[in-house]
């Protein structure tokens, strides 16, 4: 693969994805203007290839490519490792930003470099600023790591996103924003800011992924039961949740949704028919089998969905000391995203972290501002 070295203070060459060859010292401070990588699309180099590649062009100022860098071409493989790691270590791994940038752009951009804009896979590289900037060789479109994510925007640094990340996907260690803030040593602001955020991409992956197959759907209620009667105390959120489930009757993929006020009976927990076709419309493929069961105390209900309900209620108290109607729905996106991906014995956190790098963010004022159906609305970008 061709490389060239301008002694003009413009250095471009062809390397992989993620095999960055940097300048050393001397080359450094020869060079101290704008420094540019010329970016394809095409697969990762193996370690063989580099080390054939930097043997057959040897070349005065440029640092041999290490081994341990290689390896973190296989994204799929490098986000395995990361989740055996306790948390000091994942902290060492990622001591600074630097040391995020290979594994953000592999989730980012796991084919190779692509322009927002015009899809080009070729792109330069401007290291003048905090965080690598790309331009588009085609449309001169510039983008940095962190556009087109959860993170555009935001003042705190990538190693405390990618710290937040691994706690918030850890299963045995549930956070809310006062630790966060206290763990990755952030405000209380910025902490429940971005765990609003990875939230939010929670809630677009939620979105995306429908039941199908044998499904039963069944009301239910958030809140503490105020009184025994068919009447709806301002405490009590109705709820529907809805799931696929096996020959057995095990529960595969579930949602929990809030049910707005328009879909109620008056001064009842009671579903209508809008609500349920609401739901279904959204959350169902048009092909189910669905049984569906809204009065409130009813026997016949599906009892495992009512238990999962009850565990959402009881994991959302104690961790976060119970929650108003305004963000209900995100924490409930947030159990249910859990939850799936331990029912299919998989990694939240390897989902949770390619969401983060493909999602596009939202506003403090978006979050703040919730549609009629309890879903985010897409504003402005505002800093974390």
């Amino acid at each position: 693969m061709h490389r060239t070295i301008m002694r003009s203070g413009l250095h471009t060459f062809y390397p992989s994805a993620l095999n960055r060859i940097a300048l050393d010292k001397h080359e450094k401070e020869l060079h101290s203007g704008y420094v540019y990588e010329r970016r394809s699309g095409l697969e990762p180099l193996s370690v063989e290839q580099a080390d054939s590649q930097q043997s057959d062009s040897e070349e005065p100022g440029l640092d041999q490519p290490n081994s341990e860098h290689r390896g973190s071409n296989q994204l799929g493989m490098h986000l395995f490792d990361l989740h055996q790691l306790s948390f000091e270590d994942f902290c060492r791994r990622f001591h600074a930003e630097e040391a995020c940038f290979d594994i953000l752009y592999a989730a980012k951009w796991p084919d190779g470099y692509s322009c927002p804009r015009c899809q080009s896979n070729q792109a330069s590289l401007i290291r003048t600023r905090r965080l690598p900037l790309y331009q588009c060789l085609n449309c001169h479109y510039q983008a940095s790591l962190t556009t087109g994510t959860i993170m555009e925007g935001s003042r705190t640094p990538l190693n405390k996103w990618f710290r937040a990340v691994f706690l918030f996907a850890c299963p045995n260690t549930p956070i809310n924003a006062v630790k966060l803030a206290a763990a990755i040593e952030v405000t209380y602001k910025t902490a429940w800011l971005i765990l609003h955020k990875l939230r939010f991409a929670m809630s677009q992956s939620n979105a995306s992924e429908l039941l199908g197959g044998i499904v039963r759907v069944n009301a239910a209620v958030y809140g503490r039961p105020y009184n025994p009667t068919i009447h709806r105390h301002k405490g009590e959120h109705p709820l529907l949740v809805g799931a696929s489930i096996n020959r057995q009757g095990e529960p595969l993929h579930i949602k929990i949704k809030q049910v707005q006020a328009e879909h109620l009976s008056c001064n009842s927990s009671s579903v209508l028919r809008s609500g349920t076709e609401y739901f279904i419309k959204r959350n169902v493929t048009v092909d189910a089998d669905i049984t569906v069961e809204t009065k409130r105390y009813n026997l016949r209900g599906f009892q495992p969905l009512l238990r999962r309900c009850k565990e959402a209620s009881n994991w959302i108290n104690t961790i976060y000391h119970g929650i108003g109607p305004k963000h209900l729905q995100a924490y409930l996106d947030e159990f249910c995203f859990k939850l799936n991906h331990s029912l299919q014995q998989e990694s939240a956190f390897h989902k949770l972290f390619q969401l983060f790098a493909t999602t596009e963010t939202i506003t403090y004022a978006a979050l703040t501002r919730s549609n009629s159906d309890g879903q985010y609305s897409l504003r402005n970008r505002q800093a974390a």
